[in-house]
């Protein structure tokens, strides 16, 4: 078998006379998907065991991403007799990969027919994805209730979680949507310490996809399945090992690897938490905690002269870290004491994530993971400690999926693995050395690297509206590193999101936070006839039901945090509001390490600065490319987009508008308008060119 059938085999498959045209009705051949498609087998090609092949390559919303990457991986998959992985980031994606109509079933037909291979896929998803009866059962007492007097939703959630064959909560999801709001999936999700009964469902789970051809899992478990060094937690020495990793969301994976790497917990509020307790229990973690406290303040190294330094490095301090392991050590047995004399639920469950929060510290501490530092970081103003595991590169936990040693000659675990998404990038092919970098694949002896860019040449049409270059900043500073939002900047966003509902059709909202949510919504309930037509999202709603109420309502106008990814609304988002623009500071803690670690090896400040800022202005790149994308998720889409931060028009090279824009919708800013101060909209043709506006280092927040 030649791995070159691959090729040949995808570019059947989309052929106008091949499996997919007798598949799907009206079947029209995308040249730009059958490229992608094509590029991608090139990469299962090239890969080997004494050299993985990896792809770096974007696809654009509107190319079909999924099929693209699909078709050549299983047609990899049913030639070679190999196993294959497709990680993704979040549920929604893994739920749409595995439905019965979704894009990987007609894949597996596809192949099926063309080499007479049927496949078995199966999904692989960790523990806490299952239910737990025993857990549910717990949480309606907690509540106060019984299973007589429970909701009517409550009862049948009870009856799916009895009886499920998957127990799977993504099976729930697809059903019923959300679970009853009396819950949260932490609630009632099963657990490790469970009796072995209560997670047989999840252990045939795991059974089941040792077996499969393809498996589909998440970011989470991929990551942890390459921090073992047994490579155990998606193989086993009986099955087939992994041969193809395709990672689908792969712009996400450094955040995955940074819930796994870094974890943090706060001496200051796990002291306030446990003073206000009276028990033995408690008083003997109050102890232990003050002592690290003790430790924390009498080697702060702000205490030396010119040392602004935001953390203690507990490697370089190992009698410092003895300490407080030792500390650990002691009070980790009265949590659980502890947590049996509290009579508050809502204290115990703090209790609980404390407890968690300080013995993941003390196992990855005593475990000396590669790359994970711990440190004691003091917050900016006050020096109040916490501890915390940091890993400078967390998305280098990755690479060890493809690493090879050449001293040992051990081989790549990974044959080839393809990291795709639809932002990827800013628009430009050498932009893809941001992610390159963040996961080590700069070290090119180790690997065939293979990069390139997708994006359809007509998806949709957008429209662009400018905010006023004398608008207000969206924050005030109103002390030493304090900020809060500025009302006329609350009231000039009204003003844009009022204006852009004036002829009935609906808008969606992207805010930064449930503050700035809560602030803007106050206003439009003033201001707004209809106040009736706004949905305001707030911590405690489930997003889905408030979708759901977007799509059913004409003119309805949803605000929320948590829609600037991985919502699909296709022919509903006329409106699109961008607020803010989405910069997320460097962590203060890892920006030190990198500056310390360069600053060592002879780097030039200015070049360290623009490596640790470097990050954020990429990311708030392809974070604004995703907001994009919920205005235009299929071909007849038309949206118009409002940005509501004047600092989107600096011009001096930084964060540059047209990096944040999809290529084909570059020329559109040519036409853009401008939303004024007075509510009205000037057209190009009259207004005069913006002024460059001059971003203050304070105003990132």
């Amino acid at each position: 078998m030649s791995l070159k059938q691959i090729t040949e085999l995808t570019q059947q498959a989309f052929s106008d006379t091949g499996p997919l045209a007798r598949l799907i009705k009206n079947y029209t051949p995308n040249p730009v998907q059958i490229e992608y498609a094509v590029k991608v087998a090139s990469v299962f090609e090239s890969g080997s065991e004494s050299k993985t092949a990896i792809g770096l390559i974007e696809a654009g919303t509107g190319i079909g991403k999924t099929l693209g990457y699909a078709i050549p991986l299983l047609a990899y998959s049913a030639l070679t007799r190999q196993r294959v992985a497709i990680s993704t980031y979040t549920v929604q994606l893994q739920s749409q990969l595995l439905s019965e109509d979704g894009d990987i079933h007609t894949a597996q037909q596809v192949i099926d027919q063309l080499t007479g291979r049927p496949l078995v896929i199966a999904p692989r998803l960790g523990l806490r994805n299952f239910v737990s009866p025993i857990r549910v059962r717990c949480a309606i007492a907690e509540k106060g209730m019984t299973e007589e007097t429970a909701s009517d939703s409550i009862k049948k959630f009870i009856l799916w979680a009895d009886t499920s064959k998957t127990g799977l909560f993504m099976e729930w999801h697809a059903l019923h949507g959300e679970i009853p709001s009396e819950f949260s999936i932490s609630d009632v999700c099963c657990e490790h310490y469970l009796p072995p009964a209560e997670k047989l469902r999840y252990e045939v789970h795991k059974e089941r996809a040792k077996t499969a051809d393809v498996i589909v899992t998440n970011h989470a478990l991929t990551l942890l399945h390459a921090l073992s060094s047994s490579k155990n937690i998606l193989d086993d020495s009986e099955s087939r090992p992994l041969s193809i990793l395709v990672t689908d969301e792969a712009d996400r994976m450094e955040s995955a690897a940074e819930s796994i790497a870094n974890n943090s917990a706060s001496l200051m509020q796990i002291r306030s938490l446990f003073s206000q307790q009276k028990d033995p229990f408690s008083k003997s973690i109050l102890e232990g905690i003050e002592s690290i406290c003790d430790l924390a303040r009498r080697f702060d190294p702000e205490k030396e002269a010119n040392n602004e330094k935001s953390y203690l490095s507990l490697r370089d301090n190992p009698s410092i870290l003895a300490q407080i392991t030792d500390q650990l050590d002691k009070i980790t047995p009265h949590f659980d004491l502890a947590i049996k004399h509290c009579s508050n639920a809502d204290v115990k469950a703090e209790m609980d994530f404390t407890k968690k929060a300080l013995s993941i510290f003390n196992a990855r501490t005593q475990k000396d993971l590669a790359g994970v530092s711990p440190v004691i970081q003091y917050s900016q103003v006050r020096r109040f400690p916490s501890l915390r595991l940091v890993n400078p590169s967390p998305g280098m936990i990755f690479g060890f999926l493809w690493k090879n040693d050449q001293q040992t000659g051990e081989e790549s675990y990974l044959d080839s693995v393809l990291l795709t998404s639809a932002t990827l990038s800013d628009g430009q092919e050498n932009s893809l050395k941001s992610i390159a970098n963040a996961m080590g694949l700069f070290r090119a002896k180790d690997h065939i690297l293979i990069t390139g860019i997708f994006e359809p040449t007509d998806f949709g049409k957008i429209s662009i509206v400018l905010p006023d270059a004398q608008s207000p900043l969206p924050t005030l500073a109103t002390g030493d590193d304090e900020f809060s939002t500025d009302s006329k900047w609350v009231d000039y966003i009204a003003s844009m999101i009022i204006k852009a509902a004036d002829n009935g059709e609906r808008v969606l909202v992207l805010t930064l936070s449930y503050r700035d949510t809560q602030m803007i919504a106050d206003v439009l309930k003033e201001r707004l006839p209809e106040p009736g037509l706004i949905i305001q999202h707030t911590d405690t709603d489930p997003i889905q039901q408030l979708l759901d109420r977007f799509k059913q309502t004409e003119g309805a106008i949803l605000l929320s945090p948590c829609c600037w990814e991985g919502v699909n609304l296709p022919g509903l988002v006329k409106h699109l509001v961008i607020t803010r623009i989405p910069f997320s500071p460097p962590d203060r803690v890892r920006a030190d390490m990198i500056r310390e670690s360069m600053s060592k090896k002879g780097f030039r400040r200015h070049t360290i600065t623009s490596t640790i800022f470097g990050h954020s202005v990429v990311h708030t790149r392809r974070k604004l490319r995703q907001a994009i994308g919920r205005g235009i998720r299929q071909r007849t889409d038309v949206s118009r987009v409002w940005l509501g931060d004047k600092r989107i028009l600096e011009q001096n090279g930084k964060l540059r508008l047209e990096s944040c824009l999809p290529t084909r919708f570059v020329p559109m800013l040519k036409t853009a308008e401008t939303f004024l101060l007075d509510g009205g909209v000037l057209s190009p043709e009259v207004k005069e060119k913006p002024k460059t506006v001059v971003w203050e280092k304070t105003s990132w927040i």
